[in-house]
C-alpha cells in the first residue's frame, strides 16, 4: 500500500531566474535543430524540459546515495535566495 504525504498544492507557475529560463530555452531550441525543418513540433516543450529535470530530482532524493548532497544544494539556494532578497528593490531605487 502507498502513502502520499499531505503536502500544500503546488502553484501553477513557478518564478524561474532569467538565467535559468535562457538555460531551458537553449536545451530547446537545441533539440529543435536535431529534428528535420518540418518535425520541429516534435521538440520538446520547456514544460516537457522541466517535468523530466523534477523527475531526476525526485530520483536523486530517492537515492540515499545522493539525497545528502541534494539536500545541501538545496539548502544552499534558499540561502542564497534569501540574501538576495530586497536586492533588486533596493538596487532599482
Amino acid at each position: 500500500m502507498r502513502y502520499v504525504a499531505a503536502v500544500k498544492p503546488l502553484p501553477h507557475q513557478a518564478r524561474i531566474p532569467d538565467e535559468i529560463y535562457a538555460q531551458l530555452y537553449t536545451i530547446r531550441h537545441s533539440c529543435e535543430q536535431m529534428l528535420a525543418p518540418n518535425r520541429t513540433s516534435d521538440a520538446p516543450s520547456l514544460q516537457d524540459i522541466v517535468n523530466v529535470a523534477l523527475k531526476r530530482l525526485i530520483r536523486d532524493w530517492q537515492d540515499e546515495n545522493k539525497q545528502n548532497l541534494l539536500q545541501e544544494e538545496l539548502l544552499e539556494q534558499r540561502r542564497t535566495a534569501r540574501s538576495n532578497m530586497g536586492r533588486r528593490k533596493s538596487e532599482d531605487s
